[in-house]
């Protein structure tokens, strides 16, 4: 992925890659050395909405609703919901995608929705947090 740029390009200068550095050393694969390394690749994450996919499966999971899993090999459209018939799958996909989620720092800022939520129940507790003008 995208992410992989600069740390490769770093292990190609010979400069030290720092700790913590998100993307891997792909240098090793461009030269034909290696193999391209086996990972998740997660597709988004979006207040409490998340899906992860690896090899031909993807996991989808929204709040409030059964986690979905889909073979993108033979259902490329993702009508056939495989997460009853394949818990073991659903489990995995759910503890990689939340062992990625730790790493992560809280966002900057708050989506939309979030915002809204805070805003209606800071006014149903009777503050307003806008400047009055």
């Amino acid at each position: 992925s995208s992410l992989d740029i600069v740390p490769t390009a770093l292990a190609a200068a010979r400069v030290p890659l720092p700790s913590g550095l998100d993307g891997l050393d792909l240098a090793g694969v461009l030269r034909g050395d290696t193999d391209a390394p086996h990972r998740a690749i997660h597709h988004w994450r979006l207040g409490t909405s998340w899906a992860i996919r690896e090899g031909d499966l993807k996991l989808v999971v929204d709040k409030g609703a059964d986690p979905a899993l889909f073979d993108l090999a033979t259902d490329p459209s993702e009508s056939k919901d495989l997460a009853a018939a394949r818990p073991d799958d659903v489990a995995r996909l759910r503890a990689l995608h939340h062992a990625w989620n730790a790493e992560l720092v809280p966002p900057a800022f708050e989506s939309n929705t979030s915002s809204r939520r805070r805003k209606r129940a800071l006014k149903e507790a009777g503050e307003d947090d806008e400047e009055d003008g």
